[in-house]
């Protein structure tokens, strides 16, 4: 799976737990300031993209995901 293809998975989830539009979103977005998502999001948010791309997360990785250029690089090295 490419960058892109994997970008634009990560976005149309985001969008489901997020108000700013996919079209506001960016690689240096980050996910709570930016995306003015909390910490229980971030949670749901993975457990989103542990079923999407067939992948386990360890909770310790969690604090990995503070943008979407980190989300996008993550997923891409894990899978």
């Amino acid at each position: 799976m490419t960058e892109q293809e994997i970008y634009k998975m990560v976005t149309n989830i985001l969008s489901d737990f997020s108000e700013v539009s996919i079209d506001n979103m960016r690689m240096e977005s980050k996910l709570m300031a930016d995306l003015e998502l909390n910490s229980l999001d971030v949670v749901n948010i993975v457990m989103a993209f542990e079923d999407s791309f067939n992948l386990s997360i360890p909770d310790s990785d969690l604090d990995k995901f503070k943008t979407i250029a980190d989300t996008v690089s993550y997923i891409k090295n894990h899978s």
